[in-house]
């Protein structure tokens, strides 16, 4: 595929690691363009849940993110749809000339427990481009011969620091993005 769409959500949760249903309130798509090693393009969008509309202390400071933020945004269904229309302006999907992607995730909770759980639950159709990602930190583990790690270790492993703030949703995928380009460098 030629771009990889490094997708890493963040979502409701506890502290009290009872069962809880986790919706998605950030929504961040870093591009990266597997010729050229550069991020070309991002989305992001704040979620409002609707299950649990207000935030646990807990997920506030461990996101970073505010109530007012996910008040005043828009529910899944509709980021999703406007997930598809930045897709589709960049010749991503159902054009003529569309390019290959595949989401790159830290694991593989983002497409397969988030987004598709998420959908399954609420009735909101799910394309099917979401199918088909790649689990890095499980390749990352196979390509570098180590365990499994979190981003920051990762990072580490390669040379690099952590830029941004840890679960920050965007900040996130584009530490992620950096993992990835130096996956491919590094062969």
């Amino acid at each position: 595929f030629e771009w990889l769409l490094v997708l890493d959500v963040e979502a409701t949760c506890d502290a009290r690691g009872r069962p809880w249903e986790h919706e998605i309130i950030e929504f961040p798509v870093v591009a990266l363009n597997l010729r050229t090693l550069q991020v070309e393009h991002e989305f992001h969008s704040f979620v409002r849940p609707t299950a649990n509309q207000t935030l646990t202390p807990f997920c506030r400071k461990l996101t970073g993110i505010t109530q007012e933020q996910v008040d005043a945004a828009p529910p899944l269904d509709a980021v999703l749809r406007e997930f598809d229309g930045w897709l589709r302006e960049r010749g991503l999907v159902n054009t003529a000339e569309a390019r290959s992607f595949a989401f790159g995730t830290d694991g593989h909770f983002d497409c397969q427990f988030f987004v598709d759980g998420e959908c399954s639950r609420k009735g909101i159709p799910k394309a099917e481009y979401f199918d088909k990602w790649v689990n890095l930190k499980q390749l990352f583990a196979d390509h570098y011969k180590v365990r499994r790690c979190k981003i920051a270790k990762m990072l580490e492993r390669q040379g690099m620091r952590f830029e941004g703030r840890l679960h920050s949703g965007i900040d996130d995928s584009r530490n992620i993005a950096r993992i990835a380009a130096q996956l491919v460098r590094d062969g």
